[in-house]
């Protein structure tokens, strides 16, 4: 009697896109899963170059870091800045108003409250940060996907060129707006083109901007009333975090224009286009992207638009705005069983990571078109899955994503269900965030959405070290403290108390170092209590 052969695979996981929300992927199962499961990254370019322009990372991105390690968020927050404030200038280059930084109230309170507040990092570094986060070999560059193939067991990716294909129990496609895996996966169509074109340029500071260290943000356009929407055209100046290898280009541009005017002032644009939907790069012909800024923007005053002229052409990105709505009812397919454990319920810091049931019925029923994120094998991710206008939240859902994805993969392993289990649980959050967790959002929602702890932690779930976790547990606990004291019976105060005493005890210690034994600490202390 033959029985079947049982399936090989390359890779656990092959994730396509090489940008912060597929490295944060890899960083996120990494974290959750340690090195029982693989994952590829798939990237086209050959390397990465200085591109994009700044994010606002909102405090719900700084949970998500967090989630993955809180030495990633630390990071983050070494090599990144926050602005003293803004000025508003008219069209004609009058300054109508200045807003310090934190002036409003509730600001202040929500830092007060959480301990977290905005602040600005470039793209290119935050792709990079992540980057350099995840161990070696698992990005694989100038590697650009054509098609998968897909069975009951996994797929088998193809690529463009002599790369042989690769076989992955699971695809994730992070691939952008314009997705290949979505395309193939789902086939329903570009994502909407929202009537906007954007250019974004990043440059070395000079005489005439705001001060290097001190000086505020710039707006310039019809700013009033605020906030804007993308039918308005503006233009901003801004300094952004940077690394040590891009201090020299440590200030951004951008200009937003409605395809309206674009097309007035002589400018061609097809946002369905191959070659218009995006211009990177171009060498300054009649056709670049900084000669069609030049153009759509050429009323403007000097006191911008010559900071404009002097950029590098080859450094100026022009793109469309798109945005995919998302419906009431989009869900995934109903392998994911409403009572499906979630990640992101809103947990107190120093909560134990259990898994608790949500019964998610309540939350409407699968109808009419499927709208689910993947199907199979094959999930989606960020702007493949959920594209958005550039407000700071396409990056940090992305990276939400990729926590909540490992979080699954964690729960249940690398299967069809857990795949099923994130894209159930993450549109109705998603959905919220797109229609008020912008800068029009009330103070409710703006805490409830953005500065409230979302996520479980995925280093706690993890056990790494477990047999020295557990001998400095009963090391400290016959040295430190009375036997009496590790009784479960006041398991909350007993912890801080152990995680205070345990953090001056390290204090002399390097701060990664020290970092890395509270992380297996508190995985001992969330593995090993009864309950």
């Amino acid at each position: 009697m033959n029985s079947k052969a049982k399936p090989t695979f390359d890779v656990d996981i092959a994730v396509v896109g090489g940008g912060p929300g597929g490295l944060a992927t890899a960083a996120a199962v990494h974290a959750a899963c340690n090195e029982d499961v693989s994952v590829e990254v798939y990237e086209s370019y050959k390397g990465y170059r200085l591109q994009g322009a700044g994010v606002l990372m909102q405090p719900n991105v700084q949970y998500a870091l967090e989630a993955i390690h809180p030495k990633l968020l630390k990071k983050f927050e070494t090599h990144s800045i926050t602005h003293t404030g803004v000025d508003m200038f008219l069209e004609d280059g009058t300054c109508d108003v200045s807003i310090p930084t934190g002036s409003s109230g509730n600001d202040r309170e929500l830092f007060d409250k959480y301990g977290k507040a905005p602040f600005l990092l470039g793209w290119h570094e935050i792709r990079q940060l992540l980057f350099d986060h995840l161990p070696n070999g698992i990005v694989r560059f100038n590697t650009q996907v054509t098609h998968y193939e897909e069975d009951d067991e996994g797929v088998m990716v193809h690529f463009s060129g002599r790369t042989p294909p690769r076989r992955a129990k699971l695809l994730v496609g992070a691939d952008g707006y314009f997705s290949k895996v979505r395309s193939q996966c789902l086939d329903d169509g570009p994502p909407d083109f929202v009537g906007t074109v954007m250019w974004r340029a990043r440059v070395p500071w000079q005489e005439g901007m705001p001060h290097p260290d001190t000086g505020p943000a710039w707006l310039f356009g019809n700013v009033r009333p605020w906030p804007l929407d993308h039918k308005t055209r503006f233009g901003m100046l801004f300094k952004i975090g940077t690394l040590d290898n891009t201090k020299d280009r440590s200030w951004c541009w951008v200009l937003s224009a409605p395809i309206e005017l674009v097309r007035a002032a002589g400018v061609a644009f097809d946002p369905y286009a191959k070659d218009m939907k995006s211009l990177q790069g171009e060498s300054g012909g009649a056709d670049s992207a900084l000669r069609n800024a030049e153009k759509v923007f050429s009323d403007f005053p000097d006191s911008i638009m010559d900071i404009v002229r002097s950029t590098d052409p080859s450094t100026v990105t022009q793109h469309g705005l798109y945005m995919r709505h998302l419906g009431h009812n989009q869900y995934s397919p109903t392998s994911a069983h409403p009572s499906t454990p979630k990640q992101g319920t809103p947990v107190k810091p120093m909560s134990k990571p259990s898994a608790v049931a949500h019964d998610d019925s309540s939350q409407g029923s699968r109808e009419g078109k499927d709208e689910a994120w993947g199907r199979g094998c094959v999930t989606l991710l960020g702007d493949a899955a959920h594209a958005t206008i550039p407000n700071g939240q396409g990056l940090s859902l992305a990276i939400e994503d990729a926590v909540v994805l490992a979080w699954h993969l964690q729960q249940q392993g690398v299967c069809q269900s857990a795949l099923r289990s994130y894209e159930k649980e993450r549109p109705p959050r998603v959905k919220a965030i797109h229609e008020k967790g912008t800068d029009s959002a009330t103070p409710e929602d703006k805490e409830g959405l953005l500065f409230k702890p979302y996520f479980k932690p995925l280093w706690r779930q993890q056990s790494p070290q477990v047999g020295l976790a557990k001998a400095a547990g009963e090391m400290y606990s016959k040295m430190l403290l009375p036997r009496t004291i590790l009784s479960w019976s006041n398991t909350g105060g007993v912890i801080c108390r152990m995680a205070n005493q345990i953090s001056i005890a390290l204090s002399t210690l390097n701060c990664d170092a020290r970092i890395d034994s509270m992380c297996t600490w508190y995985a001992y202390i969330f593995t090993s209590s009864p309950g």
